[in-house]
């Protein structure tokens, strides 16, 4: 009952935000976000971290830039670098909540970490195994215009790489100028 309650409030919040009039439109053309995101990826069951920029080149076509670092889990750790193209639709008439489904490509590079106690071949050498493949993401993912310059959202998406596909989820928190 607590778990109901609790998402009746955070609906009804985010609700409130998204109707509240702005002081300017939202989804110019020219519109920049920049920003930072935090999420999980299902290859290594683990916390990701990274920086993205959003840029609308017509009030449906926003291209988003990011990079990830994917944290350590299971030896496995790894850097993403994606572009996507996002196809922002609005939610409500303000504008201010907007669902988009999104695609791009991606470069990924994981570094596996060996196990136990392999020693090096000279001291300090790293004997990490890497692999850096491209792949294509697709997914969706909701922004929510807090305020004027403040842009929240959440993003779902499937990165195929051949062998080493994956799912993100992330939410992150944006600088709209």
């Amino acid at each position: 009952m607590k778990a109901l309650k609790r998402i009746f409030v955070i609906t009804v919040a985010v609700l409130s935000l998204a109707t509240s009039p702005t002081a300017s439109a939202i989804g110019n053309n020219g519109e920049k976000t920049v920003g930072v995101t935090a999420g999980y990826n299902t290859r290594n069951e683990s916390a990701v971290g990274g920086v993205f920029l959003q840029y609308r080149l017509r009030r449906l076509v926003r291209i988003a830039p990011d990079v990830s670092y994917v944290f350590k889990h299971h030896n496995t750790d790894g850097l993403a670098i994606n572009l996507n193209v996002h196809m922002p639709l609005s939610v409500i008439p303000s504008g201010r909540v907007n669902l988009y489904p999104l695609a791009g490509f991606n470069y990924t590079s994981w570094s596996f970490h060996p196990t136990g106690n392999k020693p090096a071949i000279i001291e300090g050498d790293d004997v990490t195994e890497r692999v850096s493949k491209f792949g294509l993401n697709v997914g969706a993912g909701l922004d929510v215009y807090a305020t004027e310059t403040l842009k929240l959202f959440v993003e779902g998406k499937y990165v195929g790489v051949r062998h080493y596909s994956s799912g993100v989820i992330t939410v992150g928190i944006g600088y709209r100028f």
